[in-house]
């Protein structure tokens, strides 16, 4: 049975051709799933950065210029729902990502996962391709961040941050609660909320910036 969409007004001024992927896949599924994310403005994209959740402007949640195609983002953040809420873990993303990729290769829509990426794993994320769908309204002299946060550490240790899921999240899940995490984490691999409490906990403990991320530096505390 097909199933609603949460979030659904999220959708508004993404790409057409990634709302049909989104929205085919809930005709096509049986599991629900909540819209987290869809346009953001260049304004929103510097404060992420300016946190750490993000290390670049040039996202593809930006829409582009108004030509070409018409001003569309060309991302969106949608998240497995478990108990009514979004949820973190990445298990219940894989069969979410398998209905999305063959959704998409029905409607012969090519779609890049964040869940595929190397080293940050974002679950959430979906994306048309820049290759085939290119633009962006980031100014062209608009600078990259002076401090960006390294994609691993010279131990090769992914940094991790909210939204990032997989082994390396089970690890620092487990570390965390070998060092007394209050409350206790759920070992599933991802980086939600509860996790993020518990890292900027360890950090404060630690002495180092409190911000939710988990870099070279509080690789190196535990």
């Amino acid at each position: 049975m097909p199933v609603a969409i949460l979030g659904a007004d999220k959708l508004a001024g993404v790409h057409p051709d990634l709302v049909r992927v989104v929205r085919t896949t809930a005709e096509r599924t049986s599991s629900p799933f909540i819209v987290i994310e869809g346009t953001r403005t260049i304004e929103r994209q510097r404060q992420l950065v300016a946190k750490g959740a993000s290390t670049t402007m040039r996202s593809r949640h930006i829409p582009a210029p108004a030509w070409p195609p018409k001003g569309y983002a060309h991302a969106v953040d949608f998240a497995p729902v478990a108990n009514g809420v979004a949820s973190w873990n990445w298990d219940l993303y894989y069969p979410l990502a398998e209905a999305v990729k063959a959704t998409a290769a029905v409607l012969n829509v090519p779609i890049e996962w964040g869940g595929d990426w190397r080293t940050f794993k974002d679950g959430p994320h979906w994306q048309l391709p820049w290759a085939s769908y290119p633009g962006t309204s980031v100014p062209e002299n608009e600078p990259e961040p002076v401090q960006t946060i390294p994609d691993e550490n010279a131990d090769g240790k992914p940094t991790l941050r909210k939204g990032a899921f997989g082994p390396a999240v089970k690890t620092l899940q487990l570390m965390l609660n070998a060092l007394g995490a209050t409350p206790r984490l759920t070992v599933d691999g991802g980086f939600g909320p509860a996790t993020k409490t518990a890292v900027v906990a360890f950090q404060r403990r630690e002495g180092l910036a409190p911000d939710g991320i988990v870099g070279p530096k509080t690789w190196a505390a535990f």
